[in-house]
């Protein structure tokens, strides 16, 4: 999971996209409601706060795969009124959807050497907190975990195996190896 976080910082701020605070999900914005000067004192925004949830299964030897719903909670100011009727609502409303939609064209398909390719499965407006709007952007992917993998049944390149005479990578065979099926 560490991999996958660490990609998806990457991404994020590899893009251009302005976002000035990253983190991982810990109900953040919900603190909010709690005292309003703490989280605006707390980090910039457009803050990106990643949520990660995997359901893990044994495939074989220690190795687990899962799962992975990656939530990005995204909090952006908001101070125009987005009522149809507004002067400042088209304004408003690119202010509250750009930034979720260019996060995906960024991560859609982000892939890395233990998740597979990302895929967006839910967008939704959140929560606004006043002038803070809340926008949840999910993905899904499978991840890999094999720090269990045992390797000890295999045998190590360039050992001794004892099948009654010593062979080594440098054991000369009389005849060719016949691949089955050639």
């Amino acid at each position: 999971m560490k991999e996958l976080f660490i990609a998806l910082g990457a991404a994020l701020m590899n893009a251009g996209l302005q976002i000035k605070y990253i983190d991982l999900y810990k109900r953040q914005f919900e603190n909010l409601e709690q005292d309003k000067e703490i989280v605006h004192n707390s980090f910039d925004f457009p803050a990106v706060l990643i949520e990660l949830k995997v359901n893990w299964t044994s495939t074989a030897q220690g190795v687990q795969s899962g799962n992975c719903t990656v939530t990005l909670h995204i909090g952006q100011e908001l101070y125009e009124n987005t009522d149809y009727n507004s002067p400042e609502s088209l304004n408003a409303l690119a202010n509250i959807f750009d930034l979720p939609q260019a996060i995906y064209l960024t991560l859609q398909g982000l892939t890395g050497l233990k998740f597979t390719g990302l895929v967006r499965t839910d967008d939704e407006p959140d929560v606004d907190y006043g002038n803070l709007n809340v926008h949840k952007l999910t993905f899904t992917t499978t991840i890999t975990d094999a720090v269990k993998f045992n390797t000890s049944r295999f045998i190590k390149v360039g050992a001794d195996l004892k099948l009654g005479k010593n062979i080594t990578p440098d054991t000369v065979y009389p005849q060719p190896a016949v691949i089955p099926g050639t």
